[in-house]
């Protein structure tokens, strides 16, 4: 898988996608690969929030429980991008 390369190679991989309808895709792999305890420690995996758009508030509010789920699991910090 990429982001265990990426992961491996101490490279950073962040998830960006600009069309609003791919963006339950996007949300969903992040969720994945947050909760990939191979990548737990990884501080690389970051994502993208497009604020311009109507759902940015609550997509905020997803990545923000995902990343406290992750935290809470003792996981690396999630970088987030707006």
């Amino acid at each position: 898988m990429l982001c265990h390369e990426a992961a491996a190679a101490g490279i950073s991989l962040t998830i960006d996608a600009e069309e609003s309808h791919r963006f339950a895709l996007q949300l969903d792999l992040f969720q994945a690969l947050a909760e990939d305890r191979d990548l737990a420690s990884w501080p690389g995996l970051g994502v993208v929030i497009q604020s311009y758009q109507r759902r940015a508030q609550a997509a905020v509010k997803s990545v923000l429980a995902i990343a406290e789920n992750r935290g809470a699991q003792g996981g690396a910090p999630l970088p987030v991008a707006l």
